[in-house]
């Protein structure tokens, strides 16, 4: 009798991948396709953060570009106020002229209130886009790195960027568990 169940449970283990009709086959490749489905997603995931912080960088690099040019303009603006202001007090030229001088000499200033504005929302959609949070915490390497290279900008941005995206792949692990 025991052999009987022994050799009945040996046929039965033996056959049973045979008659479950493909069954354990279905369910590997179903496993290896969520995993394939799972892998693409974090892959997007990935090129879409990566492709936020160089749009954040491009539009600050090329703000900074615009505030130089505006500064330059503004030096010459006020060079053409005193200019202008000059000849006025000798006789050469009327006083709308310099009203003129002026007022353009303002409105390059009102500019650069407002592209130091635009500059500072473009660092905030940077430090959103490297997934900052006002509570950082660096592992004690992460802190040696940024205590040695904090004038760094470039690496400094490397390095929140990767803390960061170290912080949403957690994010999205956790979500997709």
């Amino acid at each position: 009798d025991l052999f009987d169940n022994w050799f009945t449970n040996l046929i039965a283990n033996l056959a049973s991948p045979v008659i479950d009709g493909g069954y354990l086959r279905a369910e590997v490749e179903k496993r290896q396709a969520v995993t394939g489905q799972l892998l693409n997603r974090y892959g997007q995931t990935i090129l879409q953060a990566i492709g936020e912080v160089e749009d954040a960088l491009i539009q600050e690099e090329v703000q900074l570009e615009i505030l130089a040019n505006l500064e330059i303009r503004l030096k010459l603006a006020a060079e053409t106020v005193d200019h202008v202001a000059t000849r006025y007090r000798s006789g050469a030229e009327d006083y709308q002229r310099v009203l003129l001088a002026l007022l353009s000499h303002q409105e390059l200033q009102r500019k650069i209130i407002e592209s130091k504005l635009l500059l500072i929302n473009y660092r905030i959609s940077l430090y959103r886009a490297l997934g900052g949070s006002p509570r950082m915490h660096f592992s004690p390497t992460l802190r040696y790195f940024h205590k040695n290279n904090a004038r760094n900008i470039p690496y400094m941005t490397v390095l929140i960027f990767l803390k960061n995206l170290d912080l949403r792949i957690n994010a999205y692990s956790r979500t997709i568990s």
